[in-house]
């Protein structure tokens, strides 16, 4: 890819393409998980529960390499 006429731009083009699909993909989760986030007032032990045991297996998913 870098090895035909403009290596610079090609690679800016990439690097700059990688980036804006990574902040659309924040943006797009912030927003589901904005949607769907759960104020404490108006949860149940039953979903709070869930929360937890999804968040632990997140964390634990997470830390692994």
């Amino acid at each position: 890819m870098l090895l035909e006429g403009s290596p610079l731009l090609r690679g800016g083009l990439f690097v700059g393409g990688w980036l804006l699909t990574s902040a659309l993909a924040v943006i797009g989760l912030l927003q589901l998980g904005n949607g769907l986030l759960l104020d404490m007032t108006h949860a149940s032990d039953h979903r709070t529960g869930l929360d937890l045991i999804g968040g632990g297996a997140l964390i634990a998913l997470g830390g692994r390499n």
